[in-house]
């Protein structure tokens, strides 16, 4: 799988509201398995930034790369956008982007591909990993709710990725999903999907986004500073 990068506007100055100091906000797009993705990639202002790309900085002065994966059918504007900030402003490099399907990003839309979100989240990193202010040596995935489990696979499957952190994460566990839902409906509905039985749209509705309101902010800075 090859990714194709291209950054298209950049804004600066960005107020994060947290008074630490100044975030560079860049749109970038760039393609999973030929899908066209949008992203935010947010750089602390202090991090390096070498004249060209032959001229790259010592390791120890590259920011630390996190991409951010989050709830059903979340975009970029919402909770990830919160974390993204929130990192940034403590020194992290994020990536906060619309899976496929979603938002700006293009393919089927409202349709849960879990593995077409794992492709973008490879993507997302071949994205990090080629950025100059970025240690590619310490990168990062941060999954909130149902993105929990798509950063642990992410991240088992990635050996460039050095750290793993879950929010409020969702996995995948198949005997909750029974006792939930009944034997029964969870076997039928299992057996459907494998025969290639439709779905239902993740977001039939505008109005039915994951994770409406406020989102908790804090994140073990320390321990994810450490282990990347």
């Amino acid at each position: 799988m090859s990714s194709t990068l291209s950054t298209q506007t950049t804004s600066t100055g960005t107020d994060t509201g947290t008074g630490t100091g100044r975030v560079d906000v860049e749109r970038v797009e760039f393609t999973a398995e030929g899908i066209p993705l949008v992203g935010e990639l947010r750089l602390p202002a202090d991090a390096a930034n070498p004249v060209d790309d032959d001229d790259a900085a010592p390791a120890g002065a590259r920011a630390v790369g996190v991409v951010l994966t989050g709830p059903f059918t979340g975009v970029k504007e919402q909770v990830v956008g919160r974390y993204a900030d929130r990192l940034a402003a403590a020194g992290f490099a994020t990536l906060a982007f619309d899976h496929r399907g979603f938002g700006e990003s293009g393919g089927r839309r409202g349709h849960e591909d879990s593995q077409g979100k794992l492709a973008d989240l490879r993507a997302a990193v071949d994205l990090l990993a080629a950025r100059p202010e970025i240690d590619e040596e310490r990168l990062a995935v941060v999954g909130v709710c149902l993105g929990g489990g798509y950063a642990v696979r992410a991240a088992a499957t990635d050996p460039r990725l050095r750290a793993v952190a879950g929010i409020a994460g969702a996995y995948n566990n198949p005997a909750w999903f029974a006792e939930g839902m009944g034997l029964p409906t969870h076997n039928s509905r299992l057996q459907n999907s494998r025969r290639g039985g439709s779905a239902a749209p993740a977001a039939p509705r505008p109005a039915d986004v994951a994770c409406r309101g406020a989102a908790p902010v804090q994140v073990w800075l320390g321990w994810l500073r450490t282990r990347a």
